[in-house]
């Protein structure tokens, strides 16, 4: 962190093969779990940071490397409002304008993009910004690192050491106790933890949530040899897949309901648990109102590491259309009981495709521009919009359905979008 915060603070713009642009670029390259956005959310964030830039923007990336979207989301992430307009010439004017004699900071997450061209027709605006603006890429992939960087070299992470590996799960096992049992189960366990993990914070943490409320030795032993680790059928980390065989039945349900949403959505607590109370999934428990006892559902999740902060605030605009977000009332007498009520959550890519994959055809997304099959066996069936040209979906394949969702409406709503199907 202070080694990137030190650039991001430093005078140094380009390479001196690029002597045109105002803006430097630095990739922050790792496999999936290694903490990539914690990292740049962190630098995105300090103090120092905030201070030195005029504007600041994040948008998340991901497979979908469309330009006009993304030139929309940069500046709604500026300014606050959301373009209307679909002319992609205007809208990079418009950009351009945003940027012009400003230094700004950019951080564009979860990139894929390995084509030049599409990146060159983003990064047009970006020279209009004052000098020593800097841009910030996480990705996966060296080959979209080589296509953006303007500096010598990546910044790579690898795994975590042991000791970092042990403070983690102290923290989310233990709640950072350095109590006898804490370091006996370390002492114990700590090298197969570590083995099994490989480093990845991600693993561990979400391990680490595993064993939280098993303090009996043979409990950690027993999660350890389980037949998960050794499966290499696909390529779901087995530590998150077998946090998620040891969820409760209804836990199950509520995480698998998050594969009708799309990857990098921003979850909004409330919105979440009002969908699993109209699907039935928060069941009545004692004298409890079915809204804390879904709030409790996704406290559990979230302290099990299946969600995380996010570093942005979840939209009105992106909630399914049927929600009336207008009555207040319900907003202030709504979980009592829980915590960030205000905030905005993520999955993790990998969490993402941990609930896709457990899914099983049973919850079904489709996605404008992705190709994807509705299963006769589908029961819940969302439609992520983008524009008025919705592809209807045979009958025949909606025997079982019980869950229509459209998400990130933009306008259309269900009376425009059903009689097409």
């Amino acid at each position: 962190m202070e080694k990137i915060v030190g650039w991001l603070l430093s005078d140094k713009t380009q390479c001196p093969s690029d002597n045109d642009n105002n803006f430097s670029v630095l990739p922050i390259v790792g496999m999936g779990g290694t903490g990539k956005t914690t990292l740049a959310q962190l630098v995105y964030n300090d103090e120092k940071v905030k201070k030195y830039f005029h504007l600041k923007a994040w948008v998340c990336v991901s497979e979908d490397f469309d330009v006009m979207r993304l030139t929309k989301e940069i500046l709604e992430s500026i300014t606050g409002l959301y373009p209307p307009s679909n002319s992609l010439d205007l809208l990079q004017v418009k950009l351009q304008e945003a940027l012009s004699e400003k230094k700004f900071l950019l951080v564009l997450d979860d990139m894929w993009n390995e084509n030049y061209e599409r990146w060159d027709a983003l990064s047009t605006a970006f020279a209009f910004g004052k000098p020593r603006s800097k841009i910030l890429v996480t990705t996966r992939n060296k080959s979209v690192a080589s296509i953006v960087r303007t500096v010598p070299n990546d910044h790579c992470l690898k795994g975590l050491s042991d000791e970092a590996c042990f403070a983690l799960v102290r923290r989310h096992a233990f709640n950072d106790e350095n109590s006898s049992d804490a370091n006996q189960k370390i002492e114990l366990f700590g090298q197969e933890i570590v083995k099994k993990c490989k480093g990845l914070p991600l693993a561990v943490k979400t391990l680490a949530g595993l064993l939280r409320d098993k303090r009996e030795n043979k409990q950690w032993k027993a999660i350890l040899e389980n037949e998960i680790w050794d499966l290499r059928e696909n390529e779901i980390l087995p530590s998150l897949m077998l946090s998620y065989y040891h969820l409760s039945p209804l836990l199950k349900r509520c995480f698998t309901y998050c594969a009708l949403f799309p990857k990098d959505y921003v979850f909004g607590k409330i919105e979440l648990v009002v969908l699993w109370m109209v699907e039935g999934i928060a069941q009545p428990k004692e004298r409890k109102r079915l809204e804390d006892i879904g709030a409790e559902y996704f406290d559990e999740l979230f302290m099990r590491s299946f969600f995380e902060l996010s570093n942005r605030r979840h939209a009105l605009a992106g909630r399914p259309s049927f929600i009336d977000t207008s009555k207040e009332v319900h907003k202030r007498s709504f979980f009592e009981s829980s915590s960030n009520m205000r905030s905005g959550f993520m999955m993790h890519d990998l969490i993402h495709d941990l609930a896709q994959f457990v899914s099983g055809g049973i919850y079904c997304r489709r996605e404008y521009d992705k190709p994807s099959q509705v299963l006769t066996i589908t029961r819940h069936l969302s439609y992520v919009m983008d524009n008025y040209n919705v592809e209807a979906t045979g009958s025949e394949t909606m025997k079982s359905l019980r869950t229509l969702l459209t998400i990130n409406d933009i306008g259309v709503s269900p009376r425009y979008f059903l009689p097409t199907m």
